[in-house]
């Protein structure tokens, strides 16, 4: 079942629930995703590329659900280095918001998302008229709409799998580049730390990224600090070992 906004349950009611966007022809639109990399579709397009579209907001229980669906189709498809490009666009809120739903809902190197009032994902879904959500589309490199929407997932990725290839686009290999960094020691202290923790970063000019680990992977924090030294409140946290890493420029620590 898709989130439906109580305007839109109107809209429905009179209508058709075939197509979640009544266009045939793409509107084009720019963007910036959460991390800075800007998106112009009709340049994709132009490109020779097919567009795979997902409009959905953070608090959309349906869209949370499918999600990791859209990220292994990306992945299927090439990462973006293929014949389409996979690209959300969040539809009530900003960047804080929307990378904390990436991190808990998308899984690992999920497609590029931009957010509403941050990224301008809202001025560029709004021609497309969508009332239910998650929706996904997908655009020729002709600007136009092929599938007005892919829906549901009941195959999960596979769905994406059965709509593209029919139209000629290929699966391939997700390749991630990975960029050597130079390494360098952090100092965290007290270690053990009851309340709080002080972490001398490494040196630089560029804002330095902290990220917290538990012993299974999973993101317990985040901040950002363009400081040398950095306070992290661990009074409320589960007693166990964690690991920090600090990125700032090329360097990790």
């Amino acid at each position: 079942m898709k989130a439906l906004s109580l305007i839109a349950a109107g809209a429905l009611a009179a209508g058709s629930l075939t197509a979640q966007t009544s266009l045939t022809t793409a509107v084009d639109f720019t963007v910036t995703d959460i991390h800075g990399v800007e998106h112009t579709l009709f340049e994709y397009l132009d490109a020779g590329k097919h567009v795979c579209l997902d409009f959905m907001f953070t608090t959309c229980g349906p869209c949370q659900s499918n999600q990791p669906y859209f990220t292994e189709a990306y992945h299927l498809f090439g990462c973006n280095e293929g014949d389409v490009i996979f690209l959300s666009l969040e539809t009530t809120v900003g960047d804080a918001e929307t990378e904390a739903y990436e991190q808990n809902f998308a899984g690992d190197n999920p497609p590029p998302i931009a957010s509403c009032t941050d990224g301008g994902a809202c001025e560029a879904a709004s021609p497309y008229g969508i009332a239910a959500f998650p929706t996904f589309i997908l655009i020729a490199p002709d600007r136009t709409i092929l599938e007005q929407d892919i829906w549901p997932l009941s195959a999960g990725a596979q769905t994406f799998v059965d709509y593209l290839t029919p139209y000629g686009i290929d699966q391939m290999a997700c390749v991630v580049d990975v960029e050597e960094v130079e390494r360098t020691a952090v100092v965290a202290y007290p270690n053990p730390a009851q309340s709080t923790v002080q972490l001398q970063l490494p040196s630089g000019t560029d804002v330095a990224r902290i990220e917290v680990a538990d012993l299974t992977g999973r993101l317990v924090h985040a901040e950002s600090t363009a400081g040398a030294n950095a306070v992290l409140d661990v009074a409320a946290w589960t007693e166990g070992v964690y690991a920090v890493t600090v990125y700032r420029g090329a360097q990790t620590a």
